[in-house]
């Protein structure tokens, strides 16, 4: 959880999380005559003001302009006594993976309420609407009086909001706790190189005035964590921050950033910043005051699952000077409503230097019923920004890694359980690996990894060539792999490797292929597409061992043939589509996922699938699940490019490569009782099958003429995440299949 971790440091002003400096290098002080703070593990130290390398600024303008804006952070406050504004503010956390049918919110959070800053004085926040709610829990502040209640007294005790804990004439809200060495500190010119950007001329009516923005690009001179990307906007004349967009220079990667113990073998874990950006407003012709803050960035977790998350704010009508309004008077209450408050030193959130009286940060609840029927909340889609639009948000990333500097190149290797290196099944039986990746000046990396079977003579591997963040990626390999040949089953990794090893596997089938590919994925929170560009020799793969641990009790309990492959060359393209609606379990939520395949060679043939879903609640107890779809194909379909509809994915009724078919059609229901975090379900599956061959090789069944069905209950925890399940074949009649996986339909 460390890139989760370090996320959380980067939104908002605060101390570094919990255990964040056991993993964390040795701290460096940096001090200057407006700035003090900490940046850990940066190559250069640095104590104190020194002059900038002679290549750190690229004109005597942009030299001149930041050099300005240094100072302005000292005096841009002067004369800025109090302002007052509507806050709005978002916190959101998903989970998603490469192979699940839709994103799950772990946790989100909306607050809307009425703010005042005092540069002096208490500085009071009072709540009027404010929610959280936990999609894959279905537990939201609204469940109840009491859960209403509760939360409301907890944001008593919460820290301040980061509005109301900044001071205007410094940024330091962009970074938290110094998380990343500001662009704007005296020292950066190590760390930075600066350049003269675009310009912007605004007229302002009544009285006229015209203010010259002028952009300033910063570039990090390293491929570090705690370096950005930064494209800033300054006012020419004073040099005060008008506008800020800033991105990590490269993601987290806790091999390289966090513990130098953690173990090889297992995933890796990366975190990725992929914007922050700050805009400022003007009033009253003189402070430029912040007025809108957007976050988002992922953490990653091998190739498991992931994190995607987002924070936004927003302040409105804000007023300057003025006297407070007697809705922020901590003495004077409306009933129901309560004061909570700590004790806060202006020189603990301020660039002066001196010492000023003590003063509070003072919080002004209401009770939960009121809190959850305030007004000025506005959710957006799950996972969107309301501040930002897409096409925006897209344009300042690419302009911002157009900043970045080149990875240092430096070979990383792995081995174990990382990447799925290790695994079991009945082909090649215990396999493991290693494998190693070389970062290229380029930005690119270069990756490589080998594995060997103890019951396959031949090694698997591959080279490949990755490029572009992980939302707009782009793949270039030549492999030796051992394919799975159905749609509905991932037989190679860890958790079904551990059930062939234990319990014995099933019928499911695979092919051998050499050959090379290109793949382009992109997506975002609600849709996702790849393309693979593929040409490649198959060939047939014979069983390799009939171990497990199961067969040590029941000696007759053998592992199934493999399905025979026709063997040739193929080239061809497959495009896979996935999008989804929403994820609050209380409301409807609608899925789709595509895929579509076509091959030329010693055959030529088309394929592709198709499936929607539909989670309905029906009460807030009770719930419907539907999903349904199928296959087609034309052409002359090779044996291992048939599908074999089976398993926790497809057909609950049997085992995947039980059945095979040219064309299928499946429809699954499902209904539950209790909440997201733990349902009892109740499922029916019901399948057709249509064509394919007349003497189906074993181990396929006998084709029932009028369709399959099977009928089951089980367990679905965190809105479908993980399933328990058995299921028995009711048509034609058959035995039990017992289920443990992830990625249930609701």
């Amino acid at each position: 959880m460390l890139p989760f971790l370090l996320v959380l440091a980067a939104m908002q002003p605060g101390p570094a999380p919990v255990g964040l400096s056991e993993l964390s290098p040795p701290v460096v002080e940096e001090r200057t005559a407006h700035h003090a703070g900490t940046v850990e593990g940066l190559s250069i130290p640095f104590a104190g003001p020194i002059s900038p390398l002679s290549d750190t600024f690229g004109d005597p303008h942009v030299r001149a302009l930041v050099e300005r804006a240094r100072a302005a952070r000292g005096s841009a406050r002067e004369g800025l006594e109090s302002f007052e504004a509507t806050l709005w503010e978002r916190a959101r956390v998903g989970l998603d993976g490469e192979r699940f049918r839709r994103e799950r919110g772990l946790f989100e959070e909306e607050r809307s309420g009425l703010m005042r800053w005092s540069a002096d004085g208490d500085r009071i926040m009072r709540w009027n609407a404010a929610r959280w709610d936990s999609s894959v829990l279905g537990r939201s502040s609204a469940d109840s009086g009491e859960s209403a209640n509760e939360y409301s007294r907890s944001l008593l005790t919460r820290g301040p909001p980061p509005p109301l804990d900044l001071d205007p004439s410094n940024d330091r809200i962009v970074f938290g706790n110094n998380f990343v060495l500001d662009p704007l500190a005296d020292t950066a010119g190590l760390h930075y190189r600066y350049q003269s950007g675009d310009t912007l001329r605004i007229t302002l009516p009544a009285p006229e005035r015209t203010l010259v923005l002028a952009e300033v690009r910063v570039i990090p001179r390293r491929s570090e964590f705690r370096l950005v990307s930064a494209s800033l906007w300054l006012e020419e004349e004073t040099g005060a921050l008008v506008q800020a967009h800033y991105r990590t220079a490269r993601p987290f990667d806790v091999r390289i950033d966090g513990s130098p113990d953690y173990p090889g073998f297992l995933p890796t874990i990366e975190g990725e910043v992929r914007l922050v950006t700050v805009e400022y407003s003007l009033q009253e012709m003189e402070w430029w005051i912040p007025r809108r803050y957007a976050f988002e960035g992922e953490a990653r977790f091998g190739g498991l699952f992931r994190l995607p998350m987002t924070i936004e704010w927003l302040l409105t009508g804000v007023l300057v000077n003025e006297d407070p309004p007697a809705s922020l008077d901590p003495e004077n209450l409306p009933e129901g409503w309560t004061r909570g408050g700590w004790e806060r030193t202006a020189a603990s959130d301020s660039t002066d230097a001196e010492e000023k009286p003590a003063s509070e940060y003072i919080t002004l609840v209401p009770s939960g019923a009121e809190l959850a029927t305030g007004e000025g909340l506005r959710s957006p889609r799950a996972g969107e920004l309301a501040s930002i639009s897409r096409p925006e948000l897209r344009e300042l990333e690419e302009r911002l890694r157009a900043l970045a500097p080149a990875q240092t190149p430096g070979l990383e290797t792995r081995w174990g359980l990382t990447e799925g290196l290790t695994r079991f099944n009945r082909v090649e039986g215990f396999a493991t690996g290693a494998g190693a990746s070389q970062l290229l000046p380029g930005g690119g990396r270069l990756s490589a990894e080998i594995r060997l079977g103890h019951a396959a003579p031949v090694p698997t591997g591959e080279v490949r060539y990755e490029s572009g963040p992980t939302d707009r990626s782009v793949r270039y390999g030549a492999y030796h792999r051992l394919v799975p040949s159905s749609d509905f089953d991932a037989p190679l990794g860890l958790p079904t490797s551990l059930s062939t090893l234990l319990l014995g596997g099933g019928p499911g089938p695979f092919h051998r292929a050499v050959g090379g590919e290109a793949v382009w994925s992109r997506g975002d929170r609600r849709s996702r597409a790849t393309l693979r560009l593929f040409g490649e020799w198959q060939t047939h793969v014979e069983r390799g061992t009939h171990f497990h641990v199961r067969r040590l009790f029941d000696s007759e309990r053998s592992l199934p043939e493999v399905h025979p492959a026709m063997e040739g060359f193929w080239g061809g393209g497959a495009l896979g589509l996935r999008w989804q609606s929403g994820d609050d379990p209380n409301r409807a939520r609608l899925f789709l996922r595509s895929t579509m395949e076509a091959g030329a060679g010693e055959s030529t043939y088309g394929r592709g699938t198709s499936f929607a879903g539909v989670t309905l609640p029906v009460s807030r107890r009770f719930g419907l699940g539907l999903e349904a779809g199928g296959g087609r194909s034309v052409g002359d379909l090779p044996p291992q490019r048939h599908f074999f509809p089976g398993g926790s994915a497809g057909y609950r009724g049997g085992r995947v490569g039980e059945r095979m078919a040219e064309h299928f059609t499946l429809a699954r229901a499902e209904a539950g009782t209790g909440i997201a975090a733990a349902r009892v379900i109740l499922f029916a599956d019901l399948l057709h099958l249509y064509g394919g061959p007349e003497e189906a090789p074993l181990p396929v069944l006998p084709r029932s003429g009028g369709g399959e069905l099977a009928v089951g209950s089980g367990l679905s925890f965190l809105d479908g995440l993980v399933r328990m399940e058995a299921a028995r074949r009711v048509r034609p009649e058959g035995g039990w299949s017992v289920y443990f996986y992830f990625d249930g339909l609701f």
